[in-house]
């Protein structure tokens, strides 16, 4: 499995400097973590049935940006798929707690803690 995904992401970094092959495998491994992560948190936010639209437009957009970012690391945009991961992780925090503005302090709690990882990077 770890050969499958180095070959089908990193194979246009075989020929470039070490430093940048490491970088691209981290940002691959952290993009396919953040893509499951997201999907994971929009089929638990689905099935709970408190799912409002906005949070649902926010996960979803999560899920297809970190999909975007590595199709930017397989075509060979490392530092375009690390700005946009950054800046997609900073428009979702926002996005994430703002979206909780009207609720009561168990949902507000609650999407702080699922938007807390975005908050480490």
């Amino acid at each position: 499995m770890k050969d499958f995904l180095t070959n089908f992401f990193l194979t246009t970094y075989r020929k470039r400097q070490y430093q940048l092959q490491l970088k691209a495998n981290a940002l691959m491994y952290f993009g396919l973590f953040f893509c499951a992560l997201m999907a994971l948190f929009l089929v638990a936010i689905l099935a709970s049935g408190n799912a409002t639209l906005t949070s649902v437009v926010v996960i979803s957009s999560g899920t297809i940006g970190g999909i975007i970012c590595l199709l930017f690391l397989r075509v060979g945009l490392y530092y375009a798929s690390a700005n946009f991961i950054t800046i997609l992780n900073a428009t979702l925090v926002a996005a994430g707690l703002l979206t909780q503005l009207n609720a009561t302090e168990y949902p507000r709690f609650v999407s702080y803690i699922v938007f807390m990882f975005m908050i480490l990077i």
